[in-house]
């Protein structure tokens, strides 16, 4: 996941989330086959996805964390064109019948890894027969608490790296303090004393 999540460039909208034409490309026409005409299931009203519940959102969060979900805001802004692509009930119309305001409260479009999921990818981001969509004011919450968490997992691997370099660099201070001392000398000089007949 990255550090920073890249902002789209142009907002999701209907004319930027459609894949035209369709692939020619044999090898995904199965692919492409069975994914036509599905719409997505998620619930909304004309205000967008509905909002979720506290215990659905801190599920969502833990399931970002750990690495089980895809993200649309995974994708690198030179890839935001590829939206539709990753998500492909998106590129056939998965939106339509939705208004352009419920289409800009969609704060992010996620699948979970392995559920309905292509072996294909595409740009090395993975392909998705299925989507699901997280309320923008659902996503801020979520955004703030993934970024915290993430924060104190940084720090928390930077204690250990600095502890580390510190335990180093005691034992070279140890071990330089030995040799300056003489003691290290005096070491191998017995063992050859010891060793003598």
């Amino acid at each position: 996941m990255s550090d920073d999540w890249p902002e789209f460039t142009n907002p999701p909208c209907q004319e930027n989330l459609l894949l035209e034409p369709p692939p020619i490309d044999e090898s995904i026409e199965a692919d492409w086959l069975a994914v036509q005409g599905i719409e997505i299931e998620e619930e909304h009203n004309d205000e967008g996805p509905l909002r979720i519940s506290k215990k659905e959102l801190r599920e969502f969060i833990q399931a970002v964390i750990e690495n089980r979900v895809f993200l649309s805001a995974q994708i690198q802004n030179s890839n935001s064109r590829l939206v539709g692509s990753i998500f492909l009930p998106l590129c056939l119309g998965g939106l339509r019948g939705w208004t352009d305001r419920a289409i800009n409260n969609i704060g992010v479009i996620y699948e979970y890894y392995g559920k309905n999921q292509s072996p294909r990818s595409i740009n090395g981001y993975p392909i998705f027969f299925s989507c699901r969509l997280l309320h923008k004011e659902d996503w801020a919450i979520a955004d703030r608490a993934i970024r915290k968490v993430t924060e104190a997992q940084q720090r928390a691997l930077e204690e250990v790296e600095n502890r580390g370099t510190e335990i180093g660099q005691t034992r070279r201070q140890r071990t330089e303090s030995t040799l300056d001392s003489g003691e290290a000398g005096e070491g191998p000089a017995r063992q050859e004393k010891s060793c003598q007949p």
